[in-house]
């Protein structure tokens, strides 16, 4: 696909930035006419400085807490959170636009383009049971596609209770 950097003394601390960024071949091209198109991505980037007396004492004690769900959620509900990290070595036909399509109970979402292709095809799929991350609150693992040679993506989920 592409690639670019965000550079920590662009943002200022603690507040939020939308940046429209091209995707480039090599993210130390700057000459973006020069580099063939790859798309643009638009990112909400929040510098969060690290400090050493904000760590709690025990890193690995918190190191897996989830975030609770936020106020109003029924009891006995949830908010299922849905991370892709990466996907890795897609196979397609055609020009690729990979996004991510999740089926919960019957009703679908997916990510949402700014452009529509005319070529849409699978590039593979994943079922993914979420029983583990209901009782384990949290897991984060790389799948290897169904209908794919040797593509592979790496989901995050959080289930958060109130």
């Amino acid at each position: 696909m592409g690639m670019n950097v965000i550079r920590l003394n662009e943002l200022t601390p603690d507040e939020p930035k939308t940046l429209t960024l091209d995707l480039l071949k090599h993210p130390q091209s700057r000459d973006v006419q020069s580099d063939k198109s790859r798309g643009q991505i638009v990112v909400e980037a929040l510098y969060k400085p690290f400090k050493e007396e904000e760590l709690p004492k025990d890193v690995s004690e918190n190191a897996d807490e989830v975030e609770k769900a936020p106020d109003g959620t029924p009891s006995g509900g949830g908010l299922l959170v849905v991370i892709v990290h990466e996907a890795k070595d897609l196979e397609g036909k055609h020009h690729t636009n990979p996004y991510v399509r999740v089926t919960f109970r019957g009703e679908e979402k997916k990510t949402k383009l700014r452009h529509s292709f005319f070529f849409q095809e699978s590039l593979g799929y994943v079922t993914i049971s979420l029983t583990d991350v209901v009782n384990n609150k949290r897991t984060n693992e790389t799948y290897h596609l169904i209908d794919s040679k040797n593509g592979r993506i790496q989901i995050e989920l959080q289930w958060r209770t109130s």
